[in-house]
């Protein structure tokens, strides 16, 4: 039977008749946590669209969003759909050159921030001719600035315009999200509504989200992997997302016990701090209880690989109790998780999934199946989506290249690079890997990463950064090759962990 696919507004609009008054969205507040259900999701995103369309929004204008993690970053990205333009979620953290880049690349008619960001925002927007209006939330009364600055209060107030009947249709964009690559300028990814659909419909046929589990927030929403995993399909799925004011570990583990949260979405840099304050904790468990511990927790865990029965979380039930008895999954994506913290984690009685895509893919390529975790791997392809590799060597690795509805439509004015990319039906993503014979996906490389040295041997930067990361010492590295011809060597820039010097007096 083939599948149908619809606009994320049309989604939106079903889901609401089903779920209206159910919890959609909390934040914690000073007073508490502010929460909102799918209908106030759905009535403040029909408001913003209206007041849009009276700012003269049309079919196809491009809006920006520059905001932190909220409820009314949702609020303002399903109204810019349905008024039927187009979202440009983009990074608060960059550079006001950047900012400016993709203001005037996108053409952005109208952009949404934050008071936190006004200043860097209308720095960046100054020079953009096509740039009409700044959205401003947060500020009641603001000093002389940018012309163009509209509260968002009072943008709200605009006489309204009625919305149409809706001529959205699943192939047209929804939103254009910059991927850096490894070099030259960023890259507009187009993305339709068919694409982030049937990237949800695939995630939704492998089970994994269910009716009543609740989606920790904290990674960033303009990038493609954050969007897809902790929006679009908790929304989709009926789910509750909870956002962390906070990025601090101990604040992150509190929201995430206070709200029963059931799934924790993070990147390998994330899941590799909770891996060392774990270590950490268990190398002061006296010396003759630690021994015969960790030899039990190695017969759980073998017990575990042979039947999926998981006695670590009750044998260490100290190091679980932090997370709430809710929490029933880690989700990496974004990069490669080391598979040393992969093994630990999933000993000790976690369960982490780990999965592999591109924001060219909407993202979501491959998951592992909960009850077939390959450590390792980043999974098997996801229902409706296949994977192939391209020119493999002797040992099977080649380029991984994707076929499925939801590979993107192309890069935004972009006619040769989005030629380089697709290839027939197929989408060349510049990764090196294999799959075995079970068509799980291991990854080894980024194919324009390599570092070639002069004497012509190939380092993987990631490998050399995985095993200098085992130290304590360092929180985050980046290799790289210094230097040209003969005297051509590896080298690193290095981000002590100065917690770690701090805790045994050293400097």
């Amino acid at each position: 039977m083939k599948e149908l696919y619809c606009t994320l507004p049309e989604k939106l609009t079903e889901i609401v008749k089903i779920s209206a008054d159910k919890i959609a969205l909390q934040i914690k507040k000073p007073g508490g946590y502010e929460r909102h259900t799918y209908q106030d999701l759905y009535n403040n995103a029909r408001l913003i669209a209206q007041s849009l369309l009276a700012l003269g929004v049309q079919k196809n204008d491009r809006i920006a969003i520059i905001l932190e993690n909220r409820p009314q970053w949702v609020f303002i990205y399903f109204g810019i759909l349905f008024s039927e333009a187009i979202a440009v979620p983009l990074d608060p953290q960059a550079t006001s050159d950047d900012l400016e880049y993709f203001f005037q690349d996108s053409e952005s008619k109208i952009v949404f921030t934050s008071l936190k960001f006004k200043s860097l925002v209308c720095r960046a927007a100054q020079p953009i001719k096509t740039l009409q209006n700044i959205i401003l939330l947060d500020e009641d009364k603001p000093e002389k600035a940018a012309e163009q600055i509209l509260l968002f209060s009072d943008f709200l107030n605009i006489p309204a315009k009625s919305l149409k009947n809706p001529k959205t249709i699943p192939s047209d964009i929804a939103a254009i999200l910059y991927t850096s690559g490894t070099t030259g300028k960023p890259k507009g990814v187009m993305l339709t509504h068919k694409n982030f659909y049937a990237n949800f419909r695939s995630m939704e046929k492998s089970k994994i989200f269910a009716l009543e589990s609740n989606v920790l927030s904290i990674l960033p929403l303009h990038h493609s992997f954050p969007f897809m995993t902790t929006l679009i399909i908790p929304i989709f799925s009926q789910n509750t997302i909870t956002y962390a004011t906070s990025l601090k570990r101990e604040e992150i583990i509190k929201c995430v016990r206070e709200t029963n949260v059931t799934f924790l979405v993070g990147v390998p840099q994330f899941f590799y701090l909770f891996y060392q304050a774990i270590r950490n904790e268990l190398s002061h468990v006296p010396f003759f209880i630690r021994i015969p511990l960790l030899g039990l927790v190695g017969l759980f865990y073998k017990l575990r690989q042979l039947t999926n029965i998981n006695l670590n979380k009750f044998l260490l039930a100290k190091i679980h109790a932090p997370f709430g008895r809710q929490l029933k999954y880690f989700v990496s994506g974004g990069a490669k998780l080391d598979k040393t913290v992969e093994i630990f984690l999933t000993k000790i009685g976690f369960t982490i999934i780990q999965g592999y895509g591109l924001t060219e893919t909407a993202p979501i390529v491959t998951c592992n199946p909960i009850n077939k975790i390959k450590i390792g791997s980043v999974g098997r392809a996801i229902p409706d989506v296949n994977v192939k590799i391209i020119a493999p060597d002797a040992s099977g690795v080649g380029e991984v290249a994707i076929r499925g509805p939801n590979v993107m439509h192309g890069y935004y004015k972009r006619a040769a690079e989005t030629q380089e990319a697709l290839k027939g039906d197929w989408f060349y993503s510049g990764d090196l890997g294999y799959l075995d014979q079970q068509g799980y996906l291991f990854l080894t490389d980024r194919k324009k990463d390599l570092i070639k040295l002069g004497a012509g041997k190939n380092i993987s930067p990631e490998e050399v950064e995985a095993h200098y990361l085992k130290s304590r010492c360092i929180k985050e590295l980046c290799v790289l090759a210094a230097g040209a011809g003969e005297k051509e060597r590896l080298a690193a820039v290095i981000v002590p962990n100065f917690e770690h010097f701090k805790a045994i007096g050293e400097i």
